[in-house]
């Protein structure tokens, strides 16, 4: 049963980027690459850096953590790694959906995740990737 759940919830989870990005979808595949920062730093269609936006916890966390295929403790530290070898910045942490949304909508480069319902009640102020 538990494993339903998950399913569940992953299916509610919405990948969004900021409404100027260019990107329109992207594979849950390519989501990790991007979040992580694995293939690129920047948003090829607008130059931006990448900026990943992590929620402190919650189911939409949850779920995000389930489409990378990560527990928390694995982002958390390849972040720290790439912290130490790079001097990049870690994820720009909120506390709040509506606080991921507030500032995927203010910043160009920004990807995060919030509920299905969070973002059918924002949709006008961010843009959808991917939705599982």
């Amino acid at each position: 049963m538990l494993t339903g759940i998950n399913q569940e919830a992953q299916a509610q989870i919405v990948v969004i980027v900021n409404n100027d990005n260019s990107t329109e979808n992207m594979s849950a595949g390519k989501v990790k690459l991007y979040y992580l920062r694995k293939i690129k730093k920047r948003w090829p269609s607008n130059n931006a850096s990448i900026k990943p936006v992590n929620l402190k916890g919650g189911s939409a966390k949850t779920s995000f953590l389930g489409l990378l295929k990560m527990a928390d403790s694995e982002v958390a530290q390849y972040f720290k790694q790439r912290q130490f070898a790079n001097a990049e910045a870690p994820p720009v942490n909120v506390a709040s959906e509506s606080e991921m949304i507030k500032y995927v909508s203010e910043n160009a480069g920004a990807i995060g995740y919030v509920s299905k319902a969070t973002y059918d009640a924002n949709s006008s102020k961010v843009k959808a990737v991917l939705t599982q």
